[in-house]
């Protein structure tokens, strides 16, 4: 049989797998299992969005159990989750299929579901879909085997995006059209080598390399001449990347795209390596230096040495070394560029308003396909770290946190690290681990990342309140972020917390940082609390698949590099959407508690506390404060051990006036408003007094920003000698 790939709810699959995909993304997502179908197949749900919560029990009889014999299934509650809920009733193409929040599943969205997935069926295989039902699976191994399904169902790529290598040098690129801003376009040469390219002798040589092939660039002062054009360029510790922000079309240029190019090409071009050149460059870098020597960058760089004090990115910083930046020559320079300026070490992407992509596809085979082939240096013909790793990662072997130990010089101790430093305003503690990129390709991928995204979102909302429940003292930190990222300047994901606090209150801070990652990986969270994560993540998605085409050019590019770094699959918005339509409802809290576990195990566990690289604390020792690290450590170490509790979950209402009571408050005093100018920015004034101005754009789709000002603040308060 041909093979033939249909959009099943955004994802591709073959067409003869459909039949075996329905029934089993129905069967599995309620418990049940249907006989003579593939258990190989891949899982995909029927409806553009979904109608049902996996919480549906079915006997084998496939009829909805009694509340008073509950399923085997654990991993779901059974009712109907707020964000599926709003969905049904935003969705007027199923009338049936409403349901109210909170409400057991009812029969109607049950009969919309099953008639639906038979109505596929009998459409493509010219039969009724077979009624007998075989026995219920348990809970445990349903969720595995939806799993399953899910890890089988690869995420499809952007329907627009090229990709392409050309087959004499290996120069690779990507073109995305995309319209916003209209009549412009982005141009992004990324050569994949930086900072931890370099040997012991060339710390900054990379930075002074981009500096030389781009800044002092005859064709770059071309582009710029009254094009409207804007270039820049940057390196990181694993690449280098020229940049080009341009119109399609100028009133000078026919074709701003062609001179694009060809100010790109010069920059793997380079012949034009000059002495004046080198010293103009050599003068701007370390004026560069300068200027980046804040104590915020040293903050950073110390913090990036805890952690990756097992590789050369604690010792390769971009910025490099003054007294080597001052010797090099022109030769340096010329070694440096030809050793990883080569065509099969860079990716080239151009994403814009372009009419014809066959066309701009043809000019970038003409331009650089007659760049010469070369490879880079290697010992004795050997593969580089980078060619058995990955090009877009820095040439680096992690000690990963899940094999590591504590330092061995520090028997019975957690491993802390410490920064000093008397311009620091506030201590600041940081929980951070490293663990390899898990690239998302497949529908599995994806809900993985969910999870972590749930276990972030609950920890950080969790940090917010303690920070808002000031004490007599006031707050207990004064910034708190928890992050979970892959990051492939650094060739890693790192999952981190970096918490600041009022150095009068580090120890309260410190604890705090560490009892709540605990808490989370013990006790996990609630039923409650994952309904409210999922409903933010599917609004996020929500408005970012209706903002659609008007994400920008350099946003776009962004995302396009990151995901072709990560080996992630590149996806529209309303794919994205789509597949968070096909994973959201497959969550459970179990999964998420688990990945709490595992999240947290990359930090300490039972058995070892902390690992070499994963506690730091920055002291501002101002007017003569300090934190021993002997101290530093006993609070970590009393925080690891210390009883804890559960939070007490707490219901957040949909509203804080019932709909009753809104309806005596409008009959009261029915709503008014005086409008005080009807321009672009409306100005009404409320009947209570309240001033409202009302600004509509289009900018960006389905959202609202809403900022409520009142007179008084902390000034006004009875402790400021004031109020």
């Amino acid at each position: 049989m041909e093979r033939r790939d249909v959009l099943v709810g955004g994802i591709g699959i073959e067409e003869k797998k459909m039949e075996d995909a329905f029934v089993w993304g129905f069967g599995l997502r309620h418990g049940i299992t249907l006989p003579g179908h593939s258990k190989n197949s891949a899982t995909v749900l029927c409806e553009r969005r979904p109608r049902y919560t996996a919480g549906i029990s079915l006997r084998a009889d496939g009829q909805p159990l009694p509340p008073s014999q509950p399923s085997s299934s654990s991993s779901h509650s059974g009712r109907v989750p707020k964000w599926v809920s709003d969905m049904l009733r935003r969705d007027s193409t199923h009338d049936k299929g409403r349901a109210a929040e909170g409400d057991a599943v009812s029969e109607p969205v049950e009969e919309a579901v099953a008639a639906r997935v038979a109505e596929v069926y009998r459409r493509n295989h010219g039969h009724a879909l077979p009624s007998h039902l075989s026995e219920l699976l348990d809970g445990r191994e349903n969720l595995d085997q939806l799993n399953a399904r899910l890890s089988a169902v690869n995420l499809p790529v952007h329907p627009d995006l090229r990709l392409g290598i050309l087959p004499n040098n290996g120069f690779s690129y990507a073109i995305l059209p995309a319209s916003s801003p209209k009549g412009r376009f982005e141009a992004h040469l990324e050569v994949c080598a930086g900072s931890a390219d370099e040997r012991e002798d060339q710390q900054g040589l990379a930075h002074v390399v981009e500096h030389v092939t781009y800044m002092g660039s005859r064709r770059r002062d071309d582009l710029l001449d009254g094009t409207g054009a804007q270039t820049n360029a940057f390196t990181d510790f694993h690449h280098t990347v020229y940049h080009a922000s341009c119109p399609i079309k100028s009133s000078r240029r026919e074709s701003v795209i062609q001179l694009a190019l060809d100010t790109l090409h010069e920059v793997l071009d380079g012949r034009e390596f000059e002495p004046n050149r080198l010293e103009k460059e050599r003068a701007a870098v370390l004026s560069e230096m300068q200027m980046v020597n804040t104590i915020e960058y040293r903050t950073e760089v110390q913090l990036l040495s805890f952690l990756h004090r097992d590789n050369l990115l604690s010792k390769r910083f971009p910025i490099g070394k003054e007294e080597q930046i001052q010797r090099w020559t022109v030769a340096d320079v010329r070694e440096f560029h030809e050793t990883h300026y080569r065509p099969s070490n860079v990716v080239l992407y151009l994403v814009g308003d372009f009419e014809n992509v066959d066309e701009v596809e043809a000019m970038v085979h003409r331009k650089f396909g007659s760049i010469a082939s070369r490879r880079g240096a290697s010992s004795k013909n050997l593969p580089t770290v980078k060619e058995t790793q990955s090009r877009f990662f820095p040439p680096i072997n992690h000690q990963w946190e899940v094999e590591a130990v504590p330092l061995p010089d520090k028997e019975n101790s957690v491993g802390a690290s410490m920064f000093r430093h008397d311009l620091l305003q506030g201590f600041s503690v940081h929980i951070f681990a490293k663990y390899p990129i898990q690239p998302m390709m497949n529908l599995l991928d994806l809900k993985r990342w969910i999870l972590r995204s749930v276990v972030v979102m609950a920890l950080q909302v969790r940090f917010n309140v303690q920070a808002r429940a000031e004490g007599s003292g006031g707050a207990l930190f004064s910034y708190v972020e928890v992050m979970c990222t892959s990051s492939p300047r650094e060739g890693c994901s790192v999952v981190s917390i970096d918490m600041v606090s009022d150095r009068e209150k580090w120890d309260t801070a410190t604890r705090a940082a560490i009892v709540e990652w605990r808490r989370i990986a013990e006790f996990g969270i609630s039923d409650s609390e994952l309904e409210r994560y999922l409903t933010s993540i599917w609004v996020s998605s929500e408005q970012l698949c209706a903002q659609g085409e008007r994400m920008s050019n350099s946003q776009q590019v962004e995302r396009l590099m990151e995901a072709l770094a990560c080996s992630d699959v590149f996806m529209s918005p309303d794919q994205s959407h789509r597949a968070l339509e096909l994973i959201l409802p497959t969550v459970t809290t179990h999964e998420v508690n688990d990945m709490a576990r595992e999240m947290a195990g990359f930090v300490f566990s039972s058995s070892r506390p902390f690992t070499s690289s994963s506690l730091a604390a920055c002291v501002p020792t101002y007017g003569g404060f300090d934190v021993p690290c002997e101290r530093f450590e006993t609070v970590a170490k009393v925080a690891l051990v210390e009883k804890i509790e559960a939070n007490l979950d707490v219901a957040v209402p949909d509203s804080l006036m019932t709909p009753e009571g809104l309806a005596r408050v409008a009959k009261y005093e029915e709503p008014a408003f005086h409008i005080l100018d009807d321009g672009d920015v409306q100005l009404f004034k409320l009947m209570n007094g309240i001033s409202v101005n009302l600004l509509q754009r289009d900018r960006e789709a389905d959202r609202t920003n809403i900022r409520v000002s009142a007179a008084g603040g902390r000034m006004a308060e009875s402790r400021f000698g004031i109020g």
